[in-house]
């Protein structure tokens, strides 16, 4: 409760210097802080967090969600695919606008002053150090899956009456639910070139 207490006065504090922030003219302010008279460059890049990093941290959160033994292993299992969605979203909005800032020379993108490549380098970092973690906590959620009867196997793994059913289940229930989102990509792509081309 008190590491709680302590985090919610830290935040506290730095939405006080963003407010004091957007009064000030000069990016600099001398407040009372615990009695002590101390000046802040509000405009330093130390007082604020990176959005791209921070959203990692958050679903680092949702990760180790799946790494809790205590929950039953299709619930962790559900927590794993959360993980990969929302990081399959990040890769496309996100570090695909970072990939595009970069290619358009652009420099600082915010108050953290991290340049569009300093950003990749820290994701990628970043990622890499969590994918042993991501993998340690799949073969765990098998394992788990395994002891309660559940086998998880390739589908070349199968008798020829498992894969029939297979297809009939991925034709029936499955097909039809990724396709509109495969013609909604498609059609989204053509109409950004369609777009682009009409520019020239």
């Amino acid at each position: 409760m008190e590491c709680i207490y302590k985090h919610y006065k830290l935040v506290k504090y730095f939405l006080y210097a963003k407010i004091l922030h957007m009064h000030s003219t000069s990016g600099e302010v001398e407040r009372d802080f615990k009695g002590k008279r101390m000046t802040l460059d509000l405009n330093s890049s130390q007082l604020y967090f990176n959005r791209e990093l921070s959203w990692l941290q958050f679903n680092s959160r949702v990760l180790a969600q799946a790494l809790d033994e205590k929950l039953p292993p299709l619930e962790r299992l559900k927590f794993l695919a959360i993980y990969g969605t929302n990081l399959d979203e990040f890769y496309m909005i996100r570090v695909a606008g970072l990939k595009a800032l970069f290619k358009a020379r652009v420099q600082e993108t915010g108050a953290d002053k991290l340049t569009p490549s300093e950003q990749l380098e820290q994701i990628h970092t970043y990622l890499h150090k969590e994918h042993q973690v991501l993998e340690s906590c799949y073969t765990s959620i098998i394992s788990d899956l395994h002891t309660h009867g559940v086998n998880v196997k390739n589908y070349d793994a199968l008798n020829s009456e498992e894969q029939d059913e297979m297809k009939e289940i991925f034709f029936d229930e499955i097909y039809p639910v990724i396709i509109p989102i495969a013609e909604i990509i498609h059609t989204s792509t053509e109409s950004v070139s369609t777009r682009l081309s009409n520019m020239h």
